[in-house]
């Protein structure tokens, strides 16, 4: 049915899906839309694309910018694992708001009667960035990370950062924990809870989830999602109970996502009663040990960007 369309996307790819939602060519093209771990917050300035193109560029040492057109793909990629080197490198490359494939204004067709509007499902992982723990020296490199993965947002991390620690006494893995969920929200979660915001008030239906069973990384809902207890583990092996647990949790996910694409309503007879956002309110469907549906007042995110991009710097 060319009229009832879903876009479903992960990570990148829930990105690319809110980048469609604000493309005036492409936002007739699909009614629902469910995104994991994404957002808006990846459209790029022209500005902030020179800048990004022409670094890129000079490391290549061409002549002539058009010689990319014939050199050796072995070269580009060569150079791109070195422009790529660090935590930013998924920050990086976003699509550009060009004033024809995205409007200028898109912050403001968004929020209009231009903007996209359709039954939504935005759901993101409670430990997004938990991987930063694994090298060791997050307590000493997290701001330069808060930097290159922020851009100029990155002093938001750090003020959220102090606000959850200042003056407390607290282990360095409660200090590490504290910037997991700083940069997990500045990355994943303050823009979808935005986004959900956003479309709900404007009369669209937005549902969102929080997968929290532990580690909670980076799209462990996705990999849940088509694997369950088959999906790799990180670090221990997983014992039983912990298996059947994601395998229940498998089984809940699919039938709600199934239920949002043919019915709009994820809603289904394997969880606890899902209901929509509202404007100021910030229901959450919790999949955990024990699934379970909360709605509290007030984003549940520790920081709070002016907008929704993340540029970087010169």
């Amino acid at each position: 049915d060319p009229g009832r369309v879903t876009l479903y996307g992960v990570s990148a790819g829930g990105k690319s899906v809110g980048a469609l939602m604000l493309s005036e060519q492409s936002k007739h093209l699909f009614s629902q839309a469910i995104l994991s771990s994404g957002g808006v917050q990846a459209v790029r300035t022209p500005e902030t694309a020179s800048r990004l193109a022409g670094r890129f560029l000079t490391m290549l040492q061409l002549k002539d910018n058009w010689e990319i057109l014939t050199i050796p793909s072995s070269l580009i990629l060569k150079v791109q694992s070195v422009f790529t080197a660090g935590p930013g490198s998924t920050c990086l490359f976003g699509p550009v708001a060009d004033g024809e494939v995205i409007p200028a204004d898109w912050r403001d067709v968004i929020r209009s009667d231009r903007g996209w509007k359709g039954n939504t499902m935005i759901g993101n992982n409670l430990n997004e960035l938990v991987f930063l723990k694994m090298g060791g020296e997050l307590l000493r490199n997290a701001p330069m990370i808060a930097a290159q993965l922020l851009g100029d947002n990155g002093e938001y991390a750090e003020k959220a950062y102090h606000a959850l620690t200042g003056g407390k006494l607290m282990l360095d893995e409660e200090r590490e924990d504290a910037w997991v969920k700083v940069l997990s929200d500045c990355m994943y979660r303050t823009h979808g809870d935005r986004l959900g915001q956003i479309l709900a008030s404007r009369g669209a239906e937005v549902y969102t989830y929080s997968f929290d069973f532990p580690p909670a990384h980076h799209s462990q809902d996705a990999m849940t999602l088509h694997h369950g207890s088959k999906a790799p583990a990180i670090g221990e092996p997983r014992p039983a109970a912990d298996k059947h647990a994601l395998d229940r949790i498998m089984h809940e996910m699919r039938a709600s996502y199934i239920a949002f694409i043919e019915n709009g309503d994820p809603n289904n007879g394997q969880i606890p009663r899902w209901d929509p956002v509202e404007p100021g309110s910030y229901g959450r469907l919790h999949f955990d040990r024990e699934t379970y549906f909360d709605k509290p007042t007030g984003c549940p995110s520790v920081t709070d960007f002016p907008d929704e991009s993340i540029d970087l710097p010169g």
